[in-house]
């Protein structure tokens, strides 16, 4: 959704590949 800033999703995005084990 739109509610969410760039930054945020990108934060969000980089915390989930982290939890993956992470590129």
């Amino acid at each position: 959704s739109s509610q969410l800033s760039w930054k945020e999703r990108k934060k969000m995005e980089d915390q989930s590949v982290a939890s993956l084990g992470g590129k």
